[in-house]
């Protein structure tokens, strides 16, 4: 069996900037498109598993939900179900 170079071992590469990632959309039916769309802002705002917050008083998260839900068009008001929507 071949030794892998130090320079080529998975997290050294990862280290370099390469790296691959498996993406699992998952939506909750049971909530909005915007409520949605607001689990993917907390995420993406480094707000995982932050329990703790009040989620309505984060307006940066506000902010970014809106800007997507705009981006998506102006005819959605994300007040209807995933289920109906998505």
């Amino acid at each position: 069996m071949a030794r892998i170079s130090p320079a080529r071992r998975p997290q050294q590469i990862n280290r370099r900037g390469l790296a691959r990632s498996f993406q699992i959309t998952n939506i909750f039916p049971r909530l909005s498109v915007w409520e949605n769309i607001r689990c993917a802002a907390l995420w993406s705002l480094q707000y995982k598993y932050s329990f703790w917050h009040a989620i309505d008083s984060l307006t940066d998260v506000r902010d970014r939900a809106e800007h997507i839900l705009h981006e998506i068009g102006p005819d959605r008001s994300g007040a209807e179900g995933c289920r109906r929507a998505c």
